[in-house]
Formats: C-alpha cells, structure tokens, sequence
C-alpha cells in the first residue's frame, strides 16, 4: 500500500478515536464495531492482518489521546468553584462581542490555574493581553468538554501588554482597518465587509445576525479557505514580481500566519492556513497535492492541540463538514445533474453556485438541525445568489483597508464600488430571512446522523463509479 494511503488511513481512524471518545460511546460498542469492520475486510480480502492491526491502533490512539488529554487538563486546573472569591487573569484570545455583553477568554493566575470563560457587560471593552482582578463565582461548566465561567465578576484593569506582542499589534492593526471601514460605509456594510474578511462581528445587531442566520447566510463572516486563497493569492503575485520563488514561499507563507494570529483561531481560519500551506509546500518542493490526505493531516493537527474541538466547537465541524461536502458531494452532484467538468458561464454563475451549495448544505445539514434545532431551505437560494460576489468582495475589502489609511479619498472611492456589492448582498440577506422556509425537529438522534451520513457517502461512492465507467 502507498505511503500516502497509510497516512490517510491512520489519521482517519484517529480522528475516528477521537470523534468517539469525544461523543462517549462505549469501548465495548467502539471495539465491536472495529472488530466487524476489520473481519469484513480481512473477509473481503480488502486490506491484510498488518494493515487491521495498523488500523485497530490508530482507532484506539485516538480514543487514548482524548482521554489522556482531559487528565492532564485536569490535573493542571487549580479553580475554586461556587464561592465568591477574589481572582486574577490575563486575557488570552480578543473578546467576543455582542451588542449587551462580552465574553472573555482568561488564563488565570496563581495561586489558581487553568482557563475560564468570562461574560460580563459590554463596557469597559477589553483587550487581549489585558491583566485584570475580579471579584464573583467561577461556576462548573454545563458539559464536561467546556470550560468553567464567572458571569459578571467585578473587574478591575491591572496592566496591559501582557499578551503576546506580535498578536497584540496585529489585533490592534485589525482594529484600524475595520475602523476604515466604518469610517468610509454605512454601518450595516461596514459590519458585514468586517465579517466577510477579518470574521469580526462586534458591530453586528442582534437583528441582522438572526437575519444571516434565518437566510443561512451565517457561515460568510466564517472565515475560511476563501479569505486564505485571496490573500495568498495576492502576496505571493506581490512579492512573487521581485523575489524567487524560494523567498515567496516563505513570505507568503508568514503572512498566512500572520492573518490567523490577527483574525483569531477560528477553527475555519486554522484549516484553511494548514491546507494554504501544504498547497505552498506542494508547489515549493514539487510534489503532487492530494487534497484527501491535507484535509485529514489539518484535522488532526486540530486535534492533536485539543481533542475537545470534535464535539465542543460547532464552527470546527462545519468547517471540515461543508468543505468535505464542496469537495466530493457537489462533484457528485454534477454528475447526477449531467453538467460536466465544462466552465460555467450562467449568469452570476449560478450553476455552480447552486451544485456547490447543495453540496455543502446536504453535508452539514444534520449538524445544523443539531446545534440550532432548524434548517433553512432559502439557504440554497440566498446562497446561489451571494457566493459569486464573495471573493471580489472581500478583495476590494482588502483593498479598501489598506488604501484608505494612506489616502482617506482613495479609499472613499473604492468604497463606492463595495458598497454597491454590500447593498446588493444585504438586501438578499434581508429578503430572505423574510422568506426561511424552516425545516425544524429532524434528525437528533445520533443514529440517523449515521444513518444519513451513511447514505451519503454511497451516493458519492456510486456517483463516481458510474462517472470512472463512462471515462
């Protein structure tokens, strides 16, 4: 068996481990279930006894992994709950904003320990890096993968610049060029193009983000491989005029590292710079991309950080999920629907747009339907008519944040023509969300989640043995 395929299939059943520790399922139930899948293979004559060994290890790693994970979190967490004590931490990620409250990261400080979440009211606003002193209760989390949280402590500011220096400018740089924004659009375009390249939605009203929602718009200011592909995209046609090709790797490659620092570890954001970077590292040393094995690779390296992020962050699972779904459903999709391989010239490229949506929704639409308890069908829609502005939107958003700071006049210009695409966007968000088409109380049990995922995967796998007999 290639080397490639050994990689892929050992970090599959990794995540597999993982994915199962994560949701508990018994080990008695987790073993039976490898056990009939390797006797099926070794019946089959699929795969040999290594290669069954080589995969009951990896399965187990996975779920050894997360175990070992949460003892060592544990043992290295020092809190005292439900008293009313008097603490101190430093702010570790920028806040999450909303329009009444604000929600802090907080690495503690001795005598206590570990890592807790903050919510407190909206003002004073606090930065990352910021040294405060509370005085409230640090409640048990909900659920055992989430962290303990002090809801509205008494906060008094220490000291700032504790954080990381680099990260604390790059934040502070991100915070003028959303300022550009507001400056030079109407505030409703000023947050959306803030969502669409920086994934900021601090000046998002509790309206509007129910409209994104109700429209199935949401996963736009979800950063991902659209913001990383741009920006690479540019640097490396930028620096690429005057350097080799050497030194446009490893620039373009800082950047991408950059941005994430300054837009935050949103799981979305993380994957994409993992895949942006293997793609670079692929080109630069002349190797073949194999899109099966950066996707897996990038999941768990996620993971190998925190095991936790399977079942705790829903941004994760959508980010892995719809990507899967773009990359192997919609394809199938085409095939089903006889549009080939050819380029799509509809108008807004709505073909395409409308392959790639289904393709993405039918892959995520269990998860949603879990986390929100709902789906929006105009989802399809309000998405065929948005996704083709997209790039060249958040391109002249980038465009607009750095021209503006050294000619304020330039940028009133440019921002005329986003502005026309921000409207335009905006209006079918709002139509939409007018017009949901809600689905609502499906599929909660884990089981049909398998069962639709399982349906799934054999449309895809029949799809393209029927596309490779036509070949």
């Amino acid at each position: 068996m290639a080397r490639s395929d050994l990689v892929f299939y050992g970090g599959a059943l990794f995540l597999l481990g993982i994915f199962a520790a994560s949701f508990h399922f018994d080990i008695l139930f987790v073993v039976g279930i490898a056990v009939l899948g390797i006797s099926i293979g070794l019946f089959t004559k699929k795969f040999s006894a290594a290669f069954s060994l080589f995969l009951f290890i990896f399965l187990f790693s996975g779920v050894f992994y997360y175990h070992l994970y949460q003892n060592i979190q544990k043992q290295s967490q020092n809190i005292v709950f439900n008293q009313a004590i008097s603490f101190s931490g430093i702010v570790a990620e920028e806040p999450s904003l909303t329009e009444t409250s604000q929600r802090l990261t907080l690495t503690l400080q001795p005598p206590l320990s570990g890592q807790i979440a903050v919510i407190t009211s909206r003002l004073p606003e606090y930065t990352y890096g910021t040294l405060i002193a509370l005085q409230g209760i640090i409640e048990y989390p909900s659920l055992s993968d989430e962290s303990p949280v002090s809801f509205f402590p008494n906060i008094e500011t220490i000291q700032k610049h504790r954080g990381f220096w680099l990260k604390e400018k790059l934040l502070a740089l991100k915070g003028v060029f959303i300022d550009q924004f507001r400056k030079t659009l109407p505030t409703d375009s000023a947050a959306l193009l803030a969502g669409l390249t920086f994934g900021s939605r601090s000046d998002f009203t509790k309206e509007f983000k129910s409209e994104m929602a109700l429209s199935g718009t949401t996963h736009l200011v979800a950063l991902s491989g659209y913001n990383i592909a741009i920006l690479a995209f540019v640097v490396a046609h930028l620096f690429g005029r005057w350097f080799s090709k050497r030194f446009t790797f490893y620039l373009t490659s800082g950047v991408i590292v950059l941005f994430v620092l300054m837009v935050g570890a949103q799981p979305s954001v993380i994957r994409a710079a993992i895949m942006g970077l293997l793609v670079l590292l692929a080109r630069h040393a002349g190797r073949i991309y194999n899109f099966r094995n950066a996707v897996t690779l990038a999941g768990c390296l996620m993971v190998l950080a925190n095991p936790t992020i399977i079942a705790r962050d829903v941004g994760f699972q959508l980010s892995f999920v719809s990507l899967l779904g773009i990359v192997y459903v919609a394809p199938a999709l085409k095939h089903i629907f006889h549009l080939g391989a050819s380029r799509d010239e509809s108008f807004l490229g709505w073909r395409e747009n409308a392959i790639t949506t289904l393709g993405a929704q039918l892959a995520v639409f269990p998860i949603i339907m879990k986390t929100f308890g709902q789906f929006s069908l105009s989802a399809f829609f309000s998405n065929i008519m948005i996704l083709e502005l997209v790039p060249l939107t958040m391109f002249l958003g980038f465009f607009l944040a750095v021209l503006s700071i050294f000619s304020f006049s330039l940028g009133l210009l440019i921002s005329v023509f986003v502005r026309v695409l921000l409207v335009y966007q905006i209006a079918i968000i709002k139509f939409f969300a007018h017009h949901p088409l809600l689905v609502t109380n499906m599929l909660h049990p884990i089981l049909l989640f398998g069962f639709y995922y399982a349906i799934v995967a054999w449309f895809v796998i029949y799809s393209n043995k029927n596309a490779n007999k036509k070949i």
